[in-house]
């Protein structure tokens, strides 16, 4: 079992000199990359990562402006791709912890698909420093999210929910700010935030609820699993791998590589989808072709179509 103090993430007095409960008075977070925007064509992840890997020069010397900043923060973001690609240009550019946030609907997904379990999975693979939930919600209806998002990380947690819902004909939410620092109170989490409609009363709420409290969290295990943006295969079973998408003894599918036939290699993955397969396998080594710029060709194409988990198979 664990324990720390909770952490308050208050956006509008990130650079003011503050004291939260028994904090250093100091500035916690450097905000970036926020309202991140839906993108349809998937751009490649060297392309995305150079943008990222600009806003972080661009935003430096302004960082720098500011006393101690302690974490980059990659928020508001529907898309699994995005934060993985804002994840490792801000791992690359800078030596602070990284916090990342996704905003997921009531049902558990985002609105291109993504789950909670694959954020974690993905997120705490590449080396984020603490992730969770923003926006979207209420902090009641974050409560299950949460729960969910528990099972399958171990890095510290991060809820930043709305005030509720807006009033009908007003710019006011539908949960107070004592409402909105007890409903908070049982996310048992360890930076915690508002989002729309919160203001600096809610976040004065929310110091005042839990100012008594330290955070605890119990032994857990989480369970070995690979997954996509949008499909999670736990490893607790023989599980079925395709592995059609391979050149070696087939010559049909040699000549599709040769030839860019994408149509052919993407009915492979989605025949064996329909079959049952949990896993694809994906071998596009040829000596007659460039098998980097295949596989990348071929990953993207794959994962427009079939929500199964990729295995990369190559002797690069």
């Amino acid at each position: 079992q664990t324990c720390a103090l909770p952490i308050l993430f208050d956006p509008e007095a990130t650079w003011k000199r503050k004291t939260v409960s028994d904090f250093t008075a100091r500035p916690l977070l450097a905000p970036i990359f926020q309202g991140g925007k839906l993108v349809y064509q998937i751009p490649a992840i060297q392309q995305s990562r150079a943008y990222c890997q600009r806003e972080v020069d661009s935003l430096w010397d302004e960082v720098k402006r500011f006393e101690y900043p302690h974490n980059y923060y990659v928020d508001l973001s529907q898309k699994l791709w995005d934060v993985r690609a804002a994840l490792l240009a801000a791992k690359e550019n800078t030596s602070l912890p990284v916090l990342c946030t996704m905003t997921f609907e009531e049902n558990g997904r985002t609105f291109t698909g993504c789950s909670v379990p694959a954020m974690a999975l993905t997120l705490t693979g590449l080396g984020a420093d603490a992730i969770g939930i923003n926006c979207s919600l209420g902090p009641r209806e974050l409560l299950p999210l949460v729960e969910e998002l528990r099972r399958w990380t171990r890095l510290p947690l991060v809820a930043k929910p709305n005030a509720g819902l807006p009033e009908p004909g007003s710019s006011r939410y539908d949960v107070s700010p004592e409402e909105f620092a007890a409903a908070m109170a049982r996310l048992a989490v360890q930076v915690l935030g508002g989002c729309c409609g919160t203001t600096p009363d809610y976040i004065a709420a929310l110091e005042k609820e839990l100012e008594p409290r330290s955070l605890c969290r119990g032994p857990f295990s989480i369970p070995p699993a690979v997954c996509s943006a949008s499909r999670v295969v736990v490893l607790d079973r023989v599980r079925v791998i395709g592995e059609r998408i391979n050149p070696t003894g087939k010559k049909r599918f040699k000549e599709a590589l040769k030839n860019r036939e994408m149509d052919y290699i993407l009915a492979q993955g989605l025949e064996q989808a329909a079959a049952g397969a949990d896993i694809l396998d994906v071998n596009v080594g040829l000596p007659e072709i460039d098998e980097q710029a295949m596989m990348e060709q071929v990953v993207k194409a794959l994962q427009g179509v079939v929500e199964l988990p990729l295995q990369l198979d190559s002797s690069s």
